[in-house]
């Protein structure tokens, strides 16, 4: 028989595996490292979690089992012992801002019963994290607030003869971005789309300007 979710222990015991992934990063504040402070947040959620008396799988995570030693999608943690839950999780949302000494990086986790949780693909989504204490109405996602992309992974080298970037949408009238990133670096180009028409969306690479971490060089390589 699975053991009982009880929600306010395991909300307790959560808090503290976010303050350890927070704690373990501080350290790195300002050192120019995202690997490191990723690393070190990783490694103390990880520890936390092994210690917690559940039966957890993570089903919002880092990415495949392949690009371990990151908490991946699928990662069996906790004792095994209680509860079967689903969790989703990102140790260092903001490893960039982290690595440069900027504010509102966080450490991320829920948990929910088993299957009750989505399994969602790798995409970027809506979120917003902020205090108490606000009234009703000041805080929104209204009028387009958040973002929401797609991306994929694709092997070095399978763009070398292209020209560019194909799309197939249903277009909903606004304007969108494709960005193709290798390493530090990243190539971006907008697109318009016509709202409730099927279009097949051309972006030439000699089109997209490139971008290093907000800084746009005055020269292509």
């Amino acid at each position: 028989m699975t053991a009982p979710f009880n929600d306010a222990l395991l909300s307790l015991a959560l808090a503290r595996v976010s303050e350890q992934a927070a704690l373990a990063c501080r350290p790195l504040i300002g050192r120019g490292d995202e690997k490191a402070a990723d690393q070190a947040a990783v490694n103390a959620m990880r520890q936390e979690l092994g210690a917690m008396d559940i039966a957890g799988t993570v089903v919002i995570g880092e990415g495949e089992r392949d690009e371990a030693p990151m908490l991946y999608i699928g990662e069996e943690v906790g004792s095994g012992n209680g509860p079967e839950v689903d969790i989703a999780l990102d140790p260092l949302e903001g490893t960039t801002i982290t690595a440069k000494a900027m504010p509102n990086a966080l450490t991320v986790i829920s948990m929910a019963p088993r299957g009750t949780m989505l399994h969602a693909p790798d995409v970027y989504m809506d979120k917003l994290a902020v205090g108490p204490g606000y009234p009703e109405g000041v805080v929104s996602l209204e009028n387009n607030g958040g973002f929401a992309s797609v991306r994929a992974a694709v092997d070095r080298g399978i763009l070398a003869d292209a020209g560019g970037l194909v799309f197939r949408v249903r277009g909903d009238g606004r304007t969108y971005r494709a960005t193709v990133r290798e390493g530090n670096a990243s190539y971006d180009a907008s697109f318009k789309t016509e709202a409730g028409t099927w279009q097949e969306i051309r972006v030439p690479f000699a089109e997209m300007k490139r971008n290093i971490r907000g800084w746009r060089p005055k020269t292509r390589p």
